[in-house]
């Protein structure tokens, strides 16, 4: 979706933005040349789950089209590319054959679908982001008391928000962690984990503590490299507690 929110997506928007000629290199003239170009589509049905994908458009001889490239690997926090990226003058380009290179997306666990939502930014821009927030809370109420590190309410996914980045030093953002505590909240700690249970370090600026009923939550800048990343809330107790509703909250241009 160009400009809101789709969930089981299985078609691809090229749109133009802010003008409707995009620059196409010339490997045969060796030149950049201005196509003008309305709303193209690309239909990624067939593309495989929780996979990687650059995005790059080209010249057919007669219409601007658009090309789909699988990474090598798409877990979360260890992605890679198989085929490397280049500039040809400073402009990012796929380095076998100079199609620009427009943006990265990423499938969800269905085969054939994209997304995004408020808990999944599967579309990522390299040229024209808009600035969009995700949110999730778990509505849950639960104990814990354990001096150790885990995923809120001891769930990898509940209390989690899920993106895609397209380049290395190209994605900041502010992440807020939050969980509700009740009356007998002692000892809690919660941090910002990052495609694991480790807290963002360093460790001492990440949590804050409580010992009454209320909430806690953490905020910190963050960035990422290329690939597909998470953010989730993690808590620590040293004391058995009631927890409630942890939440998740990272806003950011993609």
């Amino acid at each position: 979706d160009p400009v809101g929110q789709a969930a089981n997506a299985t078609t691809l928007f090229l749109a133009p933005y802010n003008g409707d000629y995009v620059a196409l290199y010339n490997t045969t003239d060796t030149r950049w040349e201005l196509r003008q170009f309305t709303q193209r589509t690309l239909d990624i049905s067939s593309l495989a789950a929780s996979t990687n994908y650059d995005i790059f458009v080209y010249w057919n001889g007669s219409t601007v089209e658009i090309q789909a490239v699988p990474w090598a690997s798409s877990g979360y926090g260890n992605s890679a590319r198989a085929t490397a990226l280049s500039r040809q003058n400073g402009i990012w380009v796929n380095s076998s054959n100079s199609r620009r290179y427009v943006g990265t997306i990423r499938m969800t666990a269905v085969a054939g679908q994209c997304e995004t939502s408020s808990t999944n930014q599967f579309v990522w821009n390299a040229n024209n982001r808009v600035s969009r927030a995700m949110y999730v809370t778990d509505p849950s109420s639960y104990s814990y008391g354990a001096a150790s590190w885990r995923f809120a309410n001891s769930s990898s996914t509940s209390a989690r928000v899920n993106l895609i980045c397209g380049l290395d030093n190209e994605f900041t953002g502010n992440v807020v962690c939050r969980l509700g505590l009740a009356a007998n909240a002692r000892g809690l700690q919660v941090a910002i984990g990052q495609n694991n249970t480790t807290p963002l370090v360093p460790v001492g600026a990440q949590y804050t503590q409580a010992d009454s009923a209320g909430a806690v939550q953490i905020s910190r800048n963050v960035s990422v490299t290329a690939g597909a990343h998470f953010f989730n809330a993690l808590e620590f107790a040293d004391f058995v507690s009631t927890l409630r509703s942890p939440a998740v909250l990272l806003e950011s241009s993609f």
